[in-house]
């Protein structure tokens, strides 16, 4: 029972990979310096009872194996993988059984990665990665103004869009230095900073400022909130004046909302160039997706599909042993009804 199998050694790498995945756990602290320079500790445990543990400080990064715990992790794995190896092939009575259920993981893992892109699109607004920056932002050849601005609710209820006196192109720069996988807004003020489009007076206000609220509310980008959010009402952003290659006026807005549900907040990016008759600004087009301030940050469809895929791997060996069962018992059944008709 004990002897190598090829089906065995299948079921050894799916035991590891579901340690991997559901036994490890990770954990960072932060020490900061009188000097205010940060030191970040991570520190790793994989598998069960933690018979490796990886823990970097800074750029060093240290591997430590506890044998003793490493060799119990792996006799026990293999022990579990031949008493799973020998209930399978009984059940089923494949011919190669290591073919047939490495077949079936593949098949449940490309599942699973199909569910994980559609959650990822569903959530986040995107199957894979953030959608980069708006083409036409680079198409941008002068900017005649560029406006921090909020939401703001004046006496009547209504909304409008104003200019944001509490925050400046120079302090969402410094926020897209420090924290450069965060940005959101502040990745337009980027492009245009790496044009050395971003003129001296930097808040100058666009002239039709308060009429984009309601443009941005019918332009059907807009994501709904859940019930008790209103997201629409904290929209806040950076708004570009500006003049494209052509000649022809545009106005792009980066702006994010407020929750939309639990730890969970919109960003659009909209473009708004010269209507037909020339004379007013009409929506072209725009982009929106998702992130989360706590919640599921960081959870993308890398993780998810790590996440989904063992439980879709057991689901198909289940299914797959179960019809297989069936169909032996059936097979067998068959023959013997025939032979007492035949009495």
């Amino acid at each position: 029972m004990f002897k190598p199998t090829a089906l065995i050694v299948v079921l050894v790498v799916l035991e590891l990979a579901a340690q991997f995945i559901f036994f490890s756990s990770r954990s960072t602290s932060m020490d900061v310096s009188g000097s205010g320079v940060s030191q970040y500790t991570m520190q790793s445990s994989l598998g069960i009872g933690g018979p490796i543990s990886v823990t970097k400080e800074g750029m060093i990064k240290s591997v430590h194996i506890n044998w003793t715990s490493a060799l119990v992790n792996a006799a026990l794995t293999y022990i579990v993988a031949c008493l799973l190896a020998r209930a399978l092939t009984g059940a089923t009575h494949f011919h190669r059984p290591a073919t047939v259920y490495a077949t079936a993981a593949l098949t449940m893992v490309g599942i699973s990665f199909l569910i994980s892109i559609a959650i990822s699109n569903s959530y986040w607004g995107y199957p894979f990665d953030e959608p980069k920056l708006l083409r036409e932002a680079g198409d941008i050849a002068k900017v005649r103004a560029i406006t921090p601005i909020k939401t703001e609710t004046n006496s009547s209820g209504s909304h409008a869009f104003v200019v944001d006196n509490g925050n400046s192109i120079s302090n969402m720069l410094a926020v897209a230095e420090r924290y450069p996988d965060d940005c959101l807004s502040e990745r337009l003020v980027i492009e245009l900073q790496k044009k050395n489009l971003i003129p001296s007076n930097s808040v100058a206000t666009i002239p039709e400022l308060s009429q984009f609220y309601s443009e941005v509310r019918i332009s059907g980008l807009m994501a709904h909130s859940d019930k008790g959010y209103a997201s629409e009402q904290a929209l806040a952003g950076v708004a570009v004046d500006g003049v494209n290659q052509s000649g022809a006026r545009v106005v792009f807005l980066a702006i994010t909302g407020g929750q939309l549900s639990n730890d969970h907040y919109p960003y659009y990016e909209l473009l708004f160039g010269n209507s037909t008759d020339g004379t007013t600004l009409s929506f072209n087009r725009g982009q929106r997706f998702f992130y989360d301030a706590a919640g599921l940050e960081g959870f993308g469809w890398l993780q998810i599909w790590m996440l989904i895929s063992i439980p879709c791997i057991l689901l198909g060996f289940i299914l797959l042993t179960a019809a297989r069962f069936v169909s032996r018992r059936w097979r067998k059944k068959i023959p013997a009804t025939f032979a007492v008709v035949g009495m």
